[in-house]
């Protein structure tokens, strides 16, 4: 195996006086040439006195600065993360009330597991070599995890996520297909602070990912960053080392729970990562110990196209009647309730979910034709292609609930740092479709109450979900409309947000000026900026 990189920890540490008598661990962190600054680097700080607990983290900006805020003076331990880079521990004594200093220089070794051997025997308890290429691995993705986390909690984000609900085929044993179908009529646009929102780990490890809500509504719950970094999530899972045979450029870990665990409603999955680079790739996981439950299906509009070869077997196949059956579903969740998560590196280093779906219990079932056909030999049934008394089949087939999200922008403080354009040219078609051969617009102006521009105010319609985001003069505009009475809602943080109803006439622009309240009772942080010039 090739040579691990390892992260260099410049000696060359101050100590003055923190602000309010904390104690803090600052600095910058820089390429291997010395000079460049390091952005998107996950710093950790665990201690005080070399206790495996993790005191701080911190994201290093554009500039490659971090700042770690402490709680008590001690000697911690310092370690850097950054996907394709193995860290290396350093100690530093932090006095009370003082600042320390302390910058990072990264190695110019990268790390390489394109040739790590693969062993799936799922053992609780890897050892040797096994446990070794683990170890690496969970490292390398733990930087990315970290990065992931820090950055959906840095706050100042604006994130449009499109959502569009729809259905799939259950995977079944003799099916090759999964026919997904989106209902392009309920795509939505908001604007969010994170790519989707999690439960704590704490209530996932007593509770489970699969809870009753008040109202007989069930939830199902996705793993985020946070979750999978958690003691309780590592404690409570098995690992092991995990290859693709969908994607030979793959490796991963997967994630079983312990038999402790199997009354509580889990997942299991992996965490895929790209060999050459150590990249984050994908997160794929699905539900297992749920409880044993029937859903009803029905398809109440049985079609299937009949061809030639149908019509002419004895007797002519027939188009199944409306009927109604029962999936089943049990602990080992036949139905492959689940999803995944896509994760995409900023130029700025930081990780975002760019992209996830989950699929949820059948609400609909529809008949398909089987891929093989049978005949009766003998009073036995038995598979067959063709030939004499060769017949085609149809069976029900469970439709599964889908959710998928997609990040089509992401920006901070007005500077826009991501952007989809598969996501947006997705928005355009189906908000067209929805709004006819007639739409409306409504643009605008969004200002404080003497009257100057609010940049970054998000402006938001429900049905349909379209959202806008003011430019440097406070001017937004949403197109593509349907006409008709639409609710309007418009929030900046630092002031109160407003929402009305308007109609929105065919062919034609509403304009509206719109000036927000500063809202004292909340914090003055924001998004949102004036526009003095």
């Amino acid at each position: 195996m090739k040579a691990l990189t390892l992260v260099t920890l410049i000696s060359c540490v101050t100590v003055r006086g923190a602000p309010g008598g904390a104690q803090m661990i600052r600095g910058r962190v820089f390429l291997p040439d010395s000079s460049t600054p390091a952005a998107g680097i996950v710093v950790v700080v665990t201690g005080p006195g070399g206790v495996n607990v993790t005191a701080a983290r911190a994201l290093s900006t554009t500039i490659g600065d971090y700042a770690l805020h402490l709680k008590a003076a001690g000697r911690y331990e310092l370690r850097a993360l950054r996907i394709g880079f193995r860290p290396i521990v350093a100690r530093v004594d932090v006095a009370p009330g003082a600042t320390t200093v302390q910058d990072i220089i990264l190695s110019s070794l990268p790390v390489v597991i394109a040739g790590m051997d693969v062993r799936g025997d799922g053992d609780c308890a890897l050892k040797g070599r096994d446990g070794q290429t683990f170890l690496q691995l969970w490292e390398q993705a733990r930087g990315a995890l970290a990065a992931t986390q820090l950055w959906e909690e840095s706050g100042a984000l604006d994130v449009q996520l499109i959502r569009v609900d729809g259905h799939m085929d259950a995977p079944v044993s003799y099916w090759d297909s999964v026919f997904a179908v989106v209902d392009t009529l309920s795509a939505r646009e908001s604007a969010v602070d994170r790519s989707f929102a999690a439960t704590p780990p704490e209530t996932l490890a007593v509770r489970g990912y699969v809870r009753m809500k008040e109202g007989g509504r069930t939830v199902y719950d996705m793993p985020n960053a946070e979750t999978l970094l958690s003691d309780q999530f590592v404690g409570g899972h098995c690992f092991s080392i995990r290859s693709s045979g969908e994607h030979k450029d793959w490796i991963g870990f997967g994630f079983t729970p312990r038999e402790t665990a199997k009354d509580i409603p889990d997942i299991r999955g992996v965490l895929w990562l790209e060999r050459s680079t150590a990249e984050l790739r994908r997160l794929e996981f699905e539900y297992v110990n749920l409880a044993p439950v029937e859903y009803p299906m029905c398809d109440l509009h049985p079609f299937i196209r009949i061809t030639p070869s149908m019509l002419e077997q004895m007797p002519p196949f027939k188009v199944p009647e409306p009927r109604c059956e029962h999936a089943k579903n049990d602990r080992s969740n036949k139905l492959g309730l689940g999803g995944y998560a896509d994760f995409v590196r900023l130029p700025s280093g930081e990780w975002l979910v760019a992209n996830w779906m989950l699929r949820t219990p059948p609400d609909e079932g529809r008949f398909r034709v089987l891929p093989w056909r049978v005949r009766v030999i003998h009073r036995v049934t038995e598979r067959c292609f063709q030939g004499p008394n060769c017949f085609f089949l149809s069976a029900m087939h469970a439709r599964l609930v889908t959710a998928f999200g997609s990040i089509s922008r992401v920006a901070r403080d007005g500077v826009e740092l991501y952007r989809s354009d598969s996501g947006a040219a997705l928005m355009s078609a189906m908000t067209a479709k929805r709004a006819g051969d007639h739409p409306g617009y409504l643009e605008g102006i969004v200002t404080d109450l003497a009257g100057r521009p609010l940049v970054n105010a998000v402006v938001q319609t429900d049905d349909p979900g379209r959202v806008a985001v003011t430019d440097s003069a406070g001017v937004f505009r949403l197109r593509m409309l349907p006409p008709a009475t639409i609710k309007v809602s418009v929030r900046c943080r630092g002031f109160q947000p407003i929402a009305f109803r308007l109609a929105i006439l065919r062919d034609s622009t509403r304009q509206a000026t719109l000036a927000l309240q500063p809202d004292t009772a909340r914090s003055a942080s924001t998004n949102c900026a004036v526009n003095k010039s």
